[in-house]
Order: C-alpha cells, then sequence, then structure tokens
C-alpha cells in the first residue's frame, strides 16, 4: 500500500512540474532577445494578457513587441492589431497544448519505467510473465501522459519586470 501511494505522489509531482516554464526578461542577455522569444512562442498559439492593474486581456493571438510596444489581435472583438506599452504589461500566458503532449509523454514514460520495474520486482504470476510489466506500463503510462498532457497543454509564462 505504501509503494501505491509514493507513485501517486511521484506522479503528481511530475505531472505538475511539467505543466509550465517561466521565463523573467532579466534570464535573457537583452530586451530584444526576450521578446523575440515571446513572438516566437506566441506565434501561432492562444494568450493572456495581464496588466499592471491586475486586469487582463483572455485569448489573444500574434502577440509582437516593437518598440516596447506591445501588439497583439483579440480575434473575438476585431482582426484590427491592438496596441498597448510593455510597461503596463505584467506577465504574458502562451498556451501550447502540443508542447504539453511531448512533456506529458515523457514524464509519464519515466514514472511507467518505475512503475513497471516496481511490479516486475513484486509480481509473481505466469500469465504473461512479470516481464511483460517492464514492457507495457512504460508504453500504456506515455500514452496516457501524452493524452493527459495534449488536454492540459503547457503554458509558457513571460514575466515583464517582476
Amino acid at each position: 500500500m505504501r509503494r501505491e501511494i509514493k507513485l501517486i505522489l511521484i506522479s503528481i509531482s511530475i505531472i505538475a512540474s511539467g505543466c509550465s516554464t517561466t521565463y523573467n526578461i532579466s534570464n535573457f542577455p537583452t530586451k530584444e532577445n526576450f521578446y523575440d522569444a515571446l513572438s516566437n512562442t506566441s506565434q501561432s498559439n492562444s494568450s493572456d494578457i495581464i496588466l499592471r492593474r491586475d486586469s487582463s486581456i483572455t485569448n489573444v493571438n500574434e502577440v509582437k513587441i516593437f518598440n516596447d510596444t506591445l501588439s497583439f489581435i483579440n480575434k473575438n472583438v476585431s482582426l484590427v492589431p491592438f496596441t498597448i506599452p510593455v510597461q503596463n504589461v505584467k506577465e504574458i500566458k502562451v498556451y501550447n497544448h502540443w508542447s504539453g503532449v511531448k512533456y506529458g509523454a515523457l514524464s509519464l514514460l519515466v514514472l511507467g519505467t518505475f512503475s513497471g520495474f516496481a511490479i516486475y520486482m513484486t509480481e509473481e504470476t505466469n500469465r504473461g510473465g512479470p516481464t511483460s510489466a517492464l514492457y507495457v506500463t512504460p508504453i500504456a503510462s506515455s500514452l496516457i501522459g501524452a493524452l493527459i498532457g495534449g488536454i492540459i497543454g503547457h503554458n509558457y509564462i513571460f514575466e515583464f519586470n517582476p
């Protein structure tokens, strides 16, 4: 029973740790590199912009920064780009479901490998042999992780002057 609880806690920590990546403007050599990373990441993904006064603009696309001005398209309102000064932006969250597939599959592959090895060490059945756990569990876990990761997605958080 204790092993199951440990495996559940490990799986939750692995999944929770892989759900987002945070970038801070101070992590980049220049603010232009930070702006380029944001533009490239948000190019084909939906984003939320959180402003300094704790309001937000949700479900925006094509976020770009030029000359300290943030431009974006909010398809719910208009196809004409909106602009706001970068100094008013607290952070931008970019949602990417395909990255979630990759992170989910890899993290649960690791968990499935450990689980398969634990089953292999404790199982004493003759049906299929205990070695089948070494192969089936990691593959099944990876597929489940890819599905869950695709649903949850992976968030990229870009923090401006925290």
